[in-house]
């Protein structure tokens, strides 16, 4: 059963035995797919739910302190993210998701994650669930299983549970809703970003991107927000052996989109090995669709980028006006 962290102070602790569960969330890696399940699953249940703010320097350099050099630039972040949250909830919630489909895994810093973060803070106390399908370990009964821990009762998880679930949903319908409008909007010049959503959603990272290509009057669709099962089947006609589910996923969103941008821009947090193997693959297959790889880093600043964009919109727009 889990308990509350105690306070040294008897009235500090008289006052947190009365007050609701606070559930601190990273707003780093999967919380950008999953923000909507997690924070309406936790409310549900009577928890205060506390989200570290957006990404800045600060937390980043928070993160790169705590960090070996050779975890890559959304993990640094995501430990910045932990370290903003320690001193300020009872728990820190980091979901282990290890495998969603048979025959696919997930990159290892997702199911590892918790673990690095018990051994550089020796204090947090992590708040976690399993999903494994290999395992029989599915999201459903996982959160079922968190909820009881929380002191709830079966039918008030089962509803919360529900409820989150369906909070997902309505979310992912929304953003493909969103997107497929705006692709109904003629264009003057507009990219596809392949990245995944931590990247895409970051303020350091995708948000810069997405600040810069709008400034220079491009319009920006991403690859992330599409059917998640139509994708994992459109992906085979990049990849037949891909076996990464997230990195499927972008594979599938690259064949739905392809024929609405003029470019495509792939995104990728500095080291990421499957990053790196699966954008050059893409490069190699789609010869015909201009495309560049931006690898993000923690010494990356923003005039840099610009100019790279810059040139890369040049020339796109240079191949609109004379096509060959």
């Amino acid at each position: 059963m889990l308990t509350k962290r105690p306070n040294a102070q008897a009235t500090g602790e008289a006052e947190r035995a009365i007050s609701p569960t606070v559930v601190g969330i990273p707003r780093a890696l999967l919380f950008h797919k999953y923000a909507p399940l997690w924070t309406t699953f936790f409310q549900s249940l009577g928890c205060e739910v506390i989200i570290s703010p957006q990404t800045n320097r600060q937390i980043l350099e928070q993160g790169i302190r705590h960090a070996i050099d050779e975890n890559c630039l959304a993990v640094k972040i995501f430990l910045g993210h932990v370290q903003y949250l320690l001193d300020k909830v009872d728990y820190v919630f980091i979901p282990h998701i290890e495998c969603l489909h048979p025959q696919e895994r997930m990159c290892v810093k997702l199911s590892g994650l918790a673990d690095i973060v018990r051994n550089t803070f020796r204090a947090v106390r992590v708040l976690e669930y399993d999903v494994d399908v290999r395992k029989h370990q599915h999201e459903t009964a996982e959160l079922t299983r968190l909820g009881l821990e929380l002191n709830a009762h079966r039918p008030a998880v089962r509803a919360a549970v529900a409820r989150a679930q369906m909070a997902l949903r309505e979310h992912q319908r929304a953003e493909i809703e969103q997107q497929t409008r705006a692709l109904a909007v003629p264009s003057d010049c507009r990219v596809l970003i392949v990245a995944h959503a931590y990247i895409v959603e970051d303020a350091l990272m995708g948000k810069t991107i997405s600040r810069i290509l709008k400034g220079l009057g491009v319009d920006v669709i991403c690859a992330d927000r599409v059917d998640q099962e139509a994708a994992r089947t459109l992906s085979l006609k990049l990849s037949a052996d891909c076996y990464w589910t997230y990195s499927k996923e972008l594979l599938g969103g690259i064949e739905t989109y392809k024929q609405f941008v003029d470019g495509i821009i792939f995104l990728m947090a500095f080291p990421c090995g499957p990053d790196s193997l699966i954008y050059t693959l893409c490069q190699h297959v789609l010869q015909n669709v201009p495309s560049c790889v931006l690898n993000l880093d923690e010494l990356q600043g923003d005039a840099g980028l610009k100019t790279r964009l810059e040139s890369f919109i040049d020339i796109l727009r240079l191949k609109k006006e004379q096509p060959l």
